[in-house]
């Protein structure tokens, strides 16, 4: 029942495994539809809603539904983030987005979200995601890194609770800090490696007092390499 994803979609693949057993997730802004299918095809979920601010996208995952049996058990919505959601959900899934537009979704959703898990892959602001989920009612639970050739995609999976992050767990993650897993070793090294080159072209500009956050951050990721 795993066969709507291929092998290669690993970014997909974990995020559907942070997806709990549940009886309704949301695949908010689906677009193709591919994580709600592969949910509903593992049986992880009994019914999901795939939602999207466009038609024709939300018409693409409606296809595929169709293609593998699964419309039965599968509802659409057109609808802007978390708002006009025609029921709450178990798990709510929002994917492939820049983290503030994650957190902005979130913001203006929290009602209709009530207490769902969230399980968020945000292509950008990592750090600007975790602040606004520590600063806010919830407790970031669990995250993973899934590598698709030089593309690190992080996922961060919330539920309600308290849990104030520091500078270190903001950045780099307070589960991925605790792990040995060699993506996400590789990930660190990779964000070090950009720190550093950043640094060396503020240097080689001679700006090198506009560098000391490029700095600071150079110096968490080492930590987190050294942890």
């Amino acid at each position: 029942m795993e066969g709507v994803l291929k092998p290669s979609d690993r970014r997909l693949n974990a995020i559907t495994r942070l997806v709990p057993r549940c009886a309704c997730a949301a695949d908010v802004g689906t677009d193709h539809g591919k994580i709600g299918v592969q949910l509903l095809l593992s049986g992880r979920c009994d019914r999901v809603i795939f939602s999207d601010i466009s038609a024709p996208s939300l018409e693409k995952a409606k296809q595929l539904v169709i293609t593998k049996g699964v419309a039965d058990r599968a509802m659409f919505c057109v609808a802007d983030g978390l708002e006009g959601l025609p029921q709450q959900a178990d798990c709510i899934v929002i994917a492939g987005m820049g983290g503030l537009n994650i957190r902005d979704i979130i913001i203006r959703g929290r009602e209709p979200a009530g207490n769902a898990r969230l399980v968020l892959q945000p292509n950008t602001e990592h750090a600007g995601l975790r602040r606004y989920l520590s600063e806010n009612g919830f407790h970031i639970c669990d995250e993973r890194v899934a590598r698709e050739g030089d593309r690190f995609y992080v996922i961060i999976c919330a539920e309600s609770g308290g849990s104030r992050l520091d500078e270190c767990e903001l950045l780099a993650g307070p589960i991925l800090l605790k792990s040995k897993d060699a993506e996400v070793r590789d990930y660190f090294r990779c964000k070090l490696e950009t720190a550093e080159k950043l640094i060396r072209e503020v240097e080689n500009a001679g700006a090198l007092e506009n560098a000391s956050a490029l700095i600071r951050e150079r110096e968490i990721w080492k930590k987190a390499l050294s942890e």
